[in-house]
This record gives structure tokens, C-alpha cells and sequence, in this order.
């Protein structure tokens, strides 16, 4: 199940993402050359006992969804990401996190290795605000 899906380029603030099946949170279809698609920025993200769902999935080759500042529990699986059989999707999406809670901290180690975990300043565009 993809609960939120499409090619739009949105913005989810202080939202509450709240899982009650095993899925897929996202499923980006961003057109190829479009800056953005989903972003969460200071979001929730729960779920029912023994539910597991993917952060995202790429609908289409290009998706793109980045989770910013975003507390996670347990629902979340550890790999994060999933390529929907398609790993050719691995080179052209762009997932990414950054600022994830304390307490899941340790699991960056355990997402796939095509998704990008951002760090403050040139990632997160700290460098090119300086220099303007």
C-alpha cells in the first residue's frame, strides 16, 4: 500500500504519518529534471503493533522524497528504502534524511546504500547561504 503517492512537489510541516498496514509511505513519481518532490520536514512517523513499511519506493526513476528532522519509530524498516525491483532506480533517485532522532541514529548503518543520510552545511546548503 503507498499511502502518499504522485509527481507533486510538496511540502509536509509538523505532520503526524501514522502506518496501519505494512507499505510503502511514499511513492514519488517526480518527472525527470523537477528540483523536488516530497519533503517532510519535523514530522512523526508511527504505526500499528507488528506493522513495517518502507520510507519510500520509486514510482517512476526519478522520485524524489527526503525526510528532514523526522522522529521515527519502530514501524519504519531498517533498510528504509526500498528500489520496487528496479535497480536501475537506485542511480537516478534521490532519497535522503537528515537529523533523524537519537534513538534511531544507530540504524543509518543498516539503510541501503543508494539513499543519501545529509550532514549540516554544503548537504543542507549552509555553504552556498555563506557565501551570498
Amino acid at each position: 500500500m503507498d499511502f502518499i503517492f504522485g509527481a507533486a512537489t510538496a511540502y509536509f510541516d509538523h505532520c503526524h504519518i501514522h502506518c496501519l498496514r505494512d507499505g510503502y509511505i511514499t511513492a514519488a513519481s517526480t518527472p525527470e529534471g523537477q528540483p523536488h518532490g516530497f519533503v517532510f520536514a519535523d514530522c512523526q512517523v508511527t504505526g500499528a503493533d507488528d506493522v513495517k513499511s518502507y520510507l519510500g519506493r520509486p514510482w517512476r526513476n526519478f522520485a524524489q522524497t527526503v525526510f528532514l528532522r523526522t522522529e521515527m519509530s519502530g514501524v519504519v524498516r531498517a533498510e528504509g528504502w526500498h528500489n520496487w525491483n528496479k535497480p536501475e532506480a537506485e542511480k537516478t533517485t534521490h532519497y535522503a534524511e537528515f537529523g533523524q532522532a537519537p534513538a534511531l541514529a544507530r540504524s543509518r548503518a543498516t539503510r541501503v546504500k543508494w539513499a543519501k543520510q545529509l550532514t549540516r552545511g554544503r548537504d543542507c546548503g549552509a555553504d552556498a547561504r555563506k557565501k551570498s
